[in-house]
């Protein structure tokens, strides 16, 4: 029992034996997947992708030539209704950079899930900015600040970036910006 389980353990004493039982059985079977509390192969796969979301979500460092030794050689990036035109983990951080052109302060503002199993990391994150950097397929910058969600699964293959699945709230993010929701929808 971790440290933090037993605090939770103690915490629910406090409500009863029953609960006691209860929390502690859910701390075993699903908080280590929420904190990111796992074995040394999951901890590397986390810090794998980490290291490529806090890259490819850098203004100054986005790039596929900066990600390039994350990423296994035949790898897939399948987001057919978000970035349609990445067909690999490179192509995804080269047009992720088109993307913060305009939208300059984009940063992920937490991540509400993620955890590893296995040969698999999925995640959950809040992203949020503005628009006051270039102008968006001509629209001149509008200043309106979005947040919105996104949600990936990667797989990794000996050591290495292979696939990442991503579904991303982009009419959300499209509308909050003044971004002309046609465009969103044609794009996909």
């Amino acid at each position: 029992m971790t440290q933090r389980q037993q605090s939770i353990g103690e915490q629910a004493e406090a409500l009863g034996n029953k609960a006691a039982d209860t929390i502690l059985d859910w701390t075993d079977k699903i908080g280590s997947y929420l904190t990111g509390e796992s074995s040394d192969g999951n901890q590397a796969n986390l810090k794998l992708v980490k290291e490529y979301m806090t890259i490819s979500y850098d203004p100054v460092k986005a790039s596929g030539e900066n990600v390039k030794h994350l990423v296994a050689p035949n790898s897939r990036m399948v987001a057919p209704t978000t970035f349609p035109d990445s067909k690999t983990l490179l192509d995804y951080a080269d047009d992720h950079k088109k993307v913060m052109v305009s939208v300059n302060d984009l940063k992920i503002v937490k991540y509400d899930v993620f955890f590893a199993s296995g040969d698999k990391v999925c995640l959950r994150y809040t992203a949020e900015g503005s628009h006051n950097g270039e102008p968006h397929n001509g629209i001149p910058a509008t200043g309106k600040k979005a947040t919105w969600t996104a949600s990936a699964i990667f797989e990794i293959e000996k050591g290495k970036l292979k696939t990442f699945y991503k579904d991303w709230d982009k009419l959300n993010m499209w509308t909050q910006l003044g971004w002309p929701i046609e465009e969103c929808i044609e794009k996909q």
